[in-house]
């Protein structure tokens, strides 16, 4: 019996220093460096951040001053940042196949598209490539999803620009359809 008390205490013990030591500074930015590389590789896609904080006890992450751009062209403006994105993940989204997401934040988001003169826009290929390949959609339930914009710029260098100025999105999902209510609405008059 007596045994069988340590045994457990030792596991015990070593899971809680493994998931202190996974909440340290360094093993965050390794893991933001780990995510960028992994997005580089496989999407194309230039992920920077200034800050990658999370709690695997709630599965809450937070990521701060985001951006995301293509590599190819380099040097294109990013195609998306914010100030702020915020996951929470239910315990659920561990083991089952289908991917649920409690509540999503994005604050102070920019997205800025931009066509070439070619028709080729600053959107990676990779992420073209990809939903091309799956032809569907991942069953996916959002509960809570809000995005509050500063602006939205299209512009197609060839037909010209649209450009809206704060904005909001939500998105509002229900679990016994897995369907979803979209909203958008538009605070500031845009120009086209």
């Amino acid at each position: 019996m007596r045994k069988l008390w340590a045994v457990s205490a030792t596991v015990s013990t070593l899971a809680v220093i493994t998931m202190a030591l996974l909440h340290l500074p360094p093993v965050r930015r390794y893991f933001l460096n780990a995510g960028s590389e992994y997005l580089r590789r496989h999407l194309q896609v230039d992920l920077q951040a200034s800050e990658l904080d999370y709690n695997l006890f709630r599965l809450t992450f937070t990521l701060r001053n985001i951006s995301f751009r293509t590599t190819e062209p380099s040097g294109a403006p990013p195609f998306l940042s914010a100030s702020r994105v915020y996951l929470n993940l239910p315990a659920s989204a561990l083991i089952g196949k289908k991917f649920n997401v409690e509540e999503a934040v994005l604050d102070d988001v920019r997205l800025n598209i931009i066509v070439d003169e070619k028709g080729k826009p600053n959107i990676p290929p990779g992420m073209e490539r990809e939903r091309e390949e799956s032809g569907t959609l991942p069953d996916m339930l959002i509960d809570f999803f809000e995005a509050t914009g500063s602006e939205f710029v299209y512009e197609d260098r060839r037909y010209g620009i649209v450009r809206l100025g704060d904005w909001r999105l939500s998105v509002d999902g229900s679990p016994a359809t897995r369907e979803h209510a979209i909203r958008f609405r538009i605070l500031q008059p845009g120009e086209i």
